[in-house]
């Protein structure tokens, strides 16, 4: 109220000052001063924020009205019919055969015989059996260009057989060889200057034949988890006899097993061996016992293996002592693995191993054990993709009593060979690489150098300083398969005792094979193999050239 009263009060006084207000504008002065030019300027717009909305008061709700007339069912007909359960289909298994025959011939009147049986697939047994015949009787023309005859022949008969349990496996084998070799080598510098007589037919050349039996049976098995001890017993028996009724005989019974616990593993293999030899210059009855026991752990990236080799010898009364450790890393999965090894192992070098590694060896001569002290060796192993696998090893070893074959002087034609003994080093590289491209395509190559440090004789003797195999096979619309082998080995120095000169040089080999198969049609196959293509002159052993080019042509029958 207060303020009401209030502006009914000034009221008039408003009134009449706008009045003089007015009255004062008639008096204004006209003059206008233009401090600075004018700009004209334009207000922001703004714009209405807002839309315009129609409001209808009217609502109208449809309504609806529907009926069938004459109303009738329509039969479907429809019967369900059940779905088949899916299968796993398997690849198509390929057929087998219950024989097969390999016949060939080849230059140097080369006749091949082999023939092979067996049972049908099984998931209980297999027994199968093999026959071969390989021989030569061809001439070999010698440094001084006499040809001598130079045959030799191969033959076998090997019956096998395996049986199957629910977790066992039991194998066993009897194999008969008999080889017959002819000693058709001769020092040709020292029959020259003697004017010696060589001979050079089949019926004068003196011969040597070995025959062979070998038995061995094995009990393995094969469990999958770790809950169960897995093992293998096995028991070999070997026999040899040569043309002049020196004969040796080894048995022996070994067992082997190992446990798996979550991330560790144990175990051992032994070995009870049993040598003896008569006929020799030394008869030879002796036996080695041997017991490696083992430990190792693992993980997804590294796996450690620590043990010890220990073999007790008989004859000398001698125990031998070996450490055996192993580690494998994994630093890029199946792609790259360094891994490194030292141990150590005593070998015998039974009659046996001896004449089927030099058919030439004096048979009255014993070839002592070999002790490989130390070995230590570590590399990279791995693939450098899906299709090429790899692995590089450097190793050292120190050997005792290493044998090394020399002629035996004895024989006036030094057709003969004996062995020297020496304590070395040896220096060991290795590089493999293979490559599987496809089906279609596979590739090997693999190199080997050694560097032997002598303690008393000048040379390894008969000892190549390296060694290169490169190998490769290839498959032509599965109707033609193409292989191809090239080796090549260093120069070897052989031991002379005389006394101008006390060592000579064999020449390195470059050899060179090519072999063709011809699948016609599934159960029938023709080939020919090419040996030597670039007909290179070379020994094995001195005094003893072997064949230059030949070749081998032939079929393969299934049944």
């Amino acid at each position: 109220m207060n303020k009401i009263i209030m502006s009914i009060k000034i009221l008039p006084v408003i009134i009449l000052l706008l009045i003089g207000n007015c009255y004062a504008q008639e008096n204004l002065n006209k003059q206008v001063k233009v401090i600075k030019p004018y700009k004209p300027s334009i207000s922001d717009a703004f714009k209405i924020n807002y839309l315009p909305k129609i409001v209808d008061t009217v609502v109208v709700l449809p309504k609806f009205d529907y009926s069938i007339i004459n109303a009738k069912q329509i039969p479907t007909n429809f019967e369900v019919k059940p779905i088949k359960s899916a299968k796993m289909v398997g690849e198509p298994l390929t057929k087998l055969y219950h024989s097969q025959i390999k016949l060939g011939y080849g230059s140097y009147l080369t006749p091949l015989v082999e023939l092979d049986f067996n049972t049908l697939r099984s998931k209980k047994y297999s027994i199968g059996a093999n026959i071969k015949h390989f021989s030569s009787n061809g001439k070999i023309k010698m440094a001084d260009d006499r040809k001598v005859y130079a045959g030799f022949s191969e033959n076998s008969l090997s019956v096998f057989g395996r049986k199957l349990f629910d977790e066992k496996i039991v194998t066993g084998n009897i194999k008969y060889d008999n080889q017959n070799n002819y000693y058709y080598g001769y020092n040709v510098s020292k029959v020259n200057l003697l004017d010696t007589i060589v001979p050079e037919k089949k019926d004068d050349i003196e011969k040597q034949k070995f025959n062979t039996l070998s038995i061995n049976t094995k009990l393995k098995t094969n469990y999958t988890d770790s809950l169960n001890l897995n093992y293998d017993i096995a028991i070999d028996y070997s026999y040899i006899e040569d043309i002049n009724k020196i004969s040796g005989n080894n048995f022996a019974i070994s067992c082997n097993a190992d446990y798996f616990f979550e991330k560790e593993f144990v175990g051992f293999e032994s070995e009870l061996s049993y040598y003896k030899t008569d006929g020799t210059i030394d008869a030879v009855n002796y036996s080695i016992l041997k017991f490696n026991p083992w430990i190792g752990a693992f993980s997804k990236k590294w796996q450690i293996v620590g043990g010890v080799n220990t073999y007790f010898e008989q004859d000398e009364a001698i125990y031998h002592l070996y450490p055996k450790v192993s580690l494998h890393y994994n630093i890029i999965e199946y792609f790259l693995i360094p891994y490194i090894e030292f141990t150590g192992y005593f070998e015998n070098n039974s009659y046996k191993n001896i004449a089927f590694e030099n058919p030439y060896i004096n048979p009255i001569i014993n070839v002592k054990p070999t002790n490989f002290k130390k070995i230590i060796n570590g590399g990279l192993k791995g693939n450098f993709s899906s299709k090429i696998a790899f692995n590089f090893n450097a190793g050292f070893s120190e050997i005792d009593n290493m044998y090394f074959y020399v002629n035996d002087t004895t024989n006036y034609l030094e057709n003969k060979f004996t062995v020297v003994y020496d304590d070395v080093t040896l220096l060991k590289l290795l590089g493999e690489i293979s490559v599987k491209n496809s089906e279609k395509l596979n590739f090997l190559i693999k190199a080997n150098y050694y560097k032997y440090t002598m303690n008393n004789e000048l040379r390894p003797w008969h000892k190549p300083q390296y060694n290169i195999t490169v190998s490769a096979q290839y498959f032509l619309r599965n109707k033609i398969i193409v292989s191809g082998d090239v080796f090549a080995i260093s120069s070897q120095y052989v031991k002379l005792f005389d006394n101008n000169k006390n060592e000579n040089k064999l020449e390195g080999i470059l050899d060179m094979n090519l072999g063709i198969e011809y699948k016609y049609t599934k159960v029938l196959s023709a080939f020919i193999q090419l040996n030597n293509i670039g007909a290179t002159k070379y020994y094995k052993w001195n005094n003893y050239p072997l064949h230059r080019f030949n070749l081998m042509f032939g079929f393969v029958y299934s049944l």
